[in-house]
């Protein structure tokens, strides 16, 4: 059974695309995570944009969309979150190693899913905006809301109780 849905992610993550989105999320996660590697960010998101801009036509899929913008969420906090290692062994809850093993990886698994969900709405409502637009003004209005909805994902993002400060591309 494991396999058979390691084998399914496999086919999911070999899709076009997919490895620049992965590789532009943990090259993301490195610029946030050392000081010295701020000017990352300049270049990081540059194939995660494109591939966004080239996957997010019309004719679209939603759940393709989702997938993709929620791939790149995962790839960036995946890393972002590896501090969750340094709770092992949790003597304090009186959990055994196992255990201990289990709710470290659950922890860190389940924050990144929760927020990498605003990054899986973004290439949706991308979509949208492209269905909604005049050929002749989305020139100029795709290029602008991209950025714009960055900001307003990751504001979002620092506006609940789940809210990650250190893990926003500004302290980059």
């Amino acid at each position: 059974m494991i396999l058979k849905l390691i084998q399914y992610l496999w086919e999911k993550i070999k899709r076009p695309g997919a490895m620049w989105v992965i590789f532009s999320g943990v090259i993301t996660a490195i610029s946030i995570m050392y000081a010295r590697s701020g000017l990352l960010a300049w270049i990081s998101l540059i194939p995660y944009f494109i591939t966004l801009y080239r996957n997010t036509d019309p004719e679209s899929g939603k759940r393709h969309l989702f997938r993709t913008g929620f791939l790149f969420g995962c790839s960036l906090y995946l890393p972002l979150l590896s501090f969750f290692y340094a709770l092992y062994p949790i003597e304090s809850a009186g959990l055994t190693p196992s255990e201990a093993i289990m709710v470290i990886l659950l922890a860190q698994l389940g924050l990144s899913a929760v927020y990498s969900l605003p990054h899986g709405v973004l290439p949706c409502v991308l979509r949208l905006l492209r269905k909604k637009r005049a050929r002749r003004t989305e020139a100029l209005i795709i290029p602008l809301s991209i950025p714009a909805l960055w900001v307003l994902v990751e504001w979002a993002g620092s506006q609940t109780w789940l809210g990650m400060p250190w893990g926003r591309l500004a302290v980059s």
